[in-house]
């Protein structure tokens, strides 16, 4: 039989090299989700930078510098981020304010996403789409949409419609909308004048079927 203090060292010996193992493992498997993410976070449509409750910047990926022109050599920590991307005072303040607060408030797992105009490396005026996301106790992600393009597009788009709707609506013809019901869901005001209502919304009101001397001949325009 083993001594029982020989018994006890082994024991411990044991112990310690199973506790090693143990860490190793871990070690091994935050190393592989280490390099999944960066695999990820590389390939990433967005840009992305994660940062520590200190600001400094631990890491960007290449959209990030694709969308700003930046680099993490450039751009180590948030001060630096912020006068980068901010160069005007006013603005800068109220987007630092925004920062801190959201870094205050969220809790592990939690986003938040605010859009703001900022300033590239060559100048060019963006619209950027943040989303800050707390990681950690100590360290946060933060994703960078560029939205320009989608904006402008959205602005051209809204300023067709409203030129659209100001043609239509100052027409000097009769011009409406129906459901196949006869229900009307437009009605210009000319048409209203010609129909001898006293306003649009009075002619809406009504079916365009009443419109007809025929109620039937409304079926060959369906």
């Amino acid at each position: 039989p083993i001594p029982a203090e020989t018994r006890n060292v082994l024991e411990a010996v044991a112990f310690q090299i199973g506790t090693a193992l143990i860490l190793l493992d871990a070690e091994e498997e935050l190393r592989l989700k280490e390099e999944r993410f960066r695999v990820l976070a590389d390939q990433s449509l967005f840009g992305l930078t994660t940062v520590d409750q200190e600001g400094t910047i631990l890491y960007a990926n290449p959209k990030f510098s694709e969308i700003l022109g930046y680099t993490i050599a450039d751009l180590p920590d948030e001060d630096r981020l912020f006068r980068a991307l901010f160069p005007l005072p006013a603005t800068r303040q109220g987007a630092l304010e925004a920062w801190s607060s959201d870094k205050a408030s969220l809790a592990t797992g939690e986003k938040v996403n605010r859009i703001f105009d900022v300033v590239a490396k060559d100048g060019t005026g963006k619209r950027i789409s943040f989303t800050l996301a707390r990681l950690t106790e100590n360290e946060f992600s933060l994703v960078y949409d560029d939205v320009t393009e989608r904006f402008a597009a959205e602005q051209a788009l809204k300023r067709s419609e409203e030129r659209y709707r100001d043609l239509v609506e100052n027409a000097p013809v009769g011009i409406y909308v129906t459901t196949v019901q006869g229900d009307i869901l437009y009605a210009n005001r000319a048409l209203a004048v010609m129909y001898g209502y006293s306003s649009v919304k009075e002619m809406m009101a009504s079916n365009s079927t009443r419109h007809y001397r025929n109620p039937e001949e409304r079926n060959a325009f369906l």
